[in-house]
């Protein structure tokens, strides 16, 4: 029906609202370095650029199960390690580089 998926897209819509404001009240309040992000994103971040470094810094980046088993041998937070890669490719920090699988750091 017209307002079960009416709701469903509200109700989606807040989720990605709720989301959005936790994630910047966390980069305000415990961002670790002037750069705003929080010591888990620092951490992501500088793993990244080492197996980047470590891999000869190959065109097609780093694909994200290297990070995941370098942050997270159980693959326990799997989840999280790709929403904060997620949310650094949206804060500019990486880039997607052969297909969504695969990052680089802008810098």
């Amino acid at each position: 029906s017209t307002q079960s998926t009416w709701e469903a897209v509200v109700s989606t819509q807040s989720a990605v609202v709720s989301t959005q404001s936790t994630q910047w009240y966390q980069r305000r309040v415990h961002g670790g370095g002037g750069d705003g992000l929080t010591p888990e994103q620092q951490r992501l971040l500088a793993a990244i650029k080492a197996i980047d470094a470590e891999t000869g810094k190959q065109e097609e980046g780093v694909h994200i199960d290297l990070v995941i088993k370098r942050m997270d041998p159980s693959g326990n937070t799997a989840n999280q390690i790709k929403e904060v890669i997620n949310f650094l490719a949206e804060e500019g920090h990486l880039y997607s580089t052969t297909d969504e699988e695969h990052f680089k750091a802008t810098d």
